[in-house]
């Protein structure tokens, strides 16, 4: 019998929505939770046609007020109603593999001190016309890192990072960790993974091989750079927010704050001309103020060189 609850947010997914939940058929999923962002096509209308193997429920749910809120909103939607004793996630125009589940599910009911696992996805080109158009990639964590290691690992970037579609974790813990955030538009799902890394045990698993596939389509390849760009400051400030009267080393809080500045300077450098050299630094003072419990007098200068070199 399966022991996942798997959500789904569904808007703009019409023509995606049926791949993504029959490939979601798996022995380990006993509940699909579908729901309705009131995006105005028949998406809604083709998931309830479609039948699912005798052990798994297929449910759809609105919000209460029958409005549209978001990817995030629906995915703490999905959360509250979950009722299995793992939670897993996948876009609406995404699809798992058959090994989703086969590792993680082994791994978490031999090592009980682990609250969940991540791994690593690909992607697929829907039309192979985009092909010379975007520039996507694989998406997971490089290493075979700690738990420990993870939340270190995400404020640097450096061994790149993982995919919501690649998580599963047991929903005992969501309902005492802080569920996504929903006055991002994008970057709402790493903001909370970062979160999830600090306060739970997640281990990358498998380490070789991918567990799902991210579709590449011209609904999702226009402007999502340019988003990224303009929102990624405003969760690093969240981030600053959140972390900034928690238990942080020395490390954590200058890869945190090195991390916010550094999402500043990419909207600086694809803004150009729009930003005086006045108002950059006048940004650092600011912050500084605000943050002096997480940036260093040392990060300053380094922040005010860069700042003078680079305009």
């Amino acid at each position: 019998m399966g022991s996942i609850s798997l959500i789904i947010p569904a808007y703009n997914v019409e023509n995606f929505i049926e791949q993504a939940i029959k490939s979601a058929f798996l022995p380990q999923v006993n509940e699909i939770l579908v729901i309705d962002d009131k995006y105005p096509d028949n998406a809604i209308y083709k998931v309830s046609k479609i039948v699912p193997p005798q052990h798994i429920k297929i449910k759809i749910l609105n919000h209460p007020d029958n409005k549209n809120h978001g990817a995030a909103a629906s995915r703490n939607l999905g959360i509250k109603h979950a009722s299995s004793k793992y939670i897993a996630f996948l876009d609406g125009d995404d699809i798992f593999y058959q090994n989703r589940f086969t590792d993680q599910i082994k791994f978490l009911a031999k090592n009980s001190k682990f609250d969940g696992c991540y791994g690593s996805i690909d992607f697929f080109l829907d039309d192979n016309s985009l092909a010379n158009q975007v520039n996507a990639h694989t998406t997971g964590i490089k290493e075979d890192i700690t738990s420990e290691q993870l939340f270190e690992t995400l404020l640097t970037g450096k061994l790149g990072h993982f995919h919501l579609n690649s998580l599963l974790v047991k929903k005992q813990v969501l309902q005492v960790t802080p569920l996504m955030r929903t006055d991002l538009e994008i970057s709402q799902d790493m903001e909370w993974i970062t979160r999830l890394a600090y306060h739970l045990q997640l281990k990358n698993l498998p380490l070789n091989g991918f567990i799902a596939s991210r579709r590449v389509h011209i609904e999702n390849r226009i402007s999502n750079q340019e988003k990224r760009i303009i929102y990624s400051p405003i969760a690093a400030k969240y981030r600053m927010d959140y972390f900034k009267d928690l238990p942080l080393s020395s490390n954590q809080k200058k890869l945190l704050s090195d991390s916010y500045f550094s999402a500043q300077a990419n909207l600086w450098n694809y803004k150009e001309q729009e930003i005086t050299i006045f108002n950059k630094i006048k940004w650092v003072i600011t912050n500084w103020k605000q943050y002096h419990q997480l940036i260093s007098l040392e990060q300053i200068a380094s922040w005010l060189k860069y700042i003078l070199i680079n305009s």
